[in-house]
């Protein structure tokens, strides 16, 4: 059994840091004559028409310190699927922790991640260890909540692009390129019709999951404190329905004690 658990914490523990930008994430999107601009610029007013549109960058700082809780299905690579339940406490710009649990064949087991500034630490029932420099960069790409699309606008940190359109049935998405050093370019692909995010994609450049490439999409929008969330999540894996999740409880506070982050004595 601690030979499974330690392999579905392998696994499920990426899936719940996709939970984290599950609801924090939406962009508007207006893209006049593409003739008019440099491909840069024109990507940066999509951006700063998006901070706009969302009630802007004072909007977006509710939720830096925020607490939220998903139900959804883990699919194991067998495509066995799994219930799991998800809760989260944010404490932006440096703290995040993330409790766990999924019911499988063996039982039910919780499972606790926890990253503050450049360290972490995890916990599988009874066993603490700290996170690895390799498992700490080898995130996805760039945390793509709202209060991050106030930062992608700083030239000196970021590069923006423009990407070809994207059409998928009768919808129209429109694509954005974030790039930065030492990280994994996000695209993020908008519905021209909505002005809402659709879907983000990026590829692991380290880990154990390194080279494969990793799509999220984001439906079920609802207005939260004058802002746009997205209430339903769904992850691939180079193709493959990795996990779904539905966001039940969203909580802006006022602030967090350290001792939620705190690491536990062993």
């Amino acid at each position: 059994m601690a030979r499974s658990c330690h392999l579905l914490w392998r696994l499920i523990m990426e899936a719940h840091m996709y939970c984290m930008n599950a609801a924090l994430v939406a962009i508007t999107v207006f893209l006049p004559g593409s003739g008019a601009q440099q491909p840069e610029n024109l990507a940066r007013s999509v951006l700063m028409k998006a901070i706009k549109a969302h009630g802007g960058e004072d909007r977006f700082r509710q939720f830096n310190t925020c607490r939220m809780k998903y139900k959804g299905t883990f699919y194991l690579e067998e495509k066995k699927a799994m219930p799991l339940e998800v809760e989260n406490w944010e404490n932006k710009p440096l703290s995040h922790k993330g409790v766990l649990s999924m019911t499988f064949d063996e039982g039910k087991l919780t499972f606790i991640q926890v990253v503050t500034g450049s360290t972490g630490w995890r916990r599988v029932g009874d066993e603490i260890t700290d996170l690895t420099k390799d498992e700490l960069d080898g995130r996805i790409g760039f945390d793509t909540g709202l209060r991050l699309f106030v930062e992608f606008l700083d030239p000196s940190k970021y590069k923006l692009a423009v990407l070809p359109e994207k059409r998928i049935d009768s919808r129209t998405l429109l694509g954005v390129r974030v790039s930065a050093n030492k990280k994994a370019d996000v695209d993020l692909y908008i519905d021209s019709e909505t002005s809402l995010l659709s879907s983000t994609s990026s590829t692991h450049l380290s880990g154990r999951h390194k080279g494969k490439l990793v799509v999220e999409v984001f439906e079920n929008y609802r207005d939260v404190s004058s802002t746009k969330i997205s209430h339903k999540k769904t992850v691939f894996k180079e193709g493959k329905k990795y996990m779904e999740a539905d966001l039940q409880e969203i909580e802006i506070l006022k602030k967090l004690s350290p001792s939620v982050f705190a690491k536990p004595a062993k």
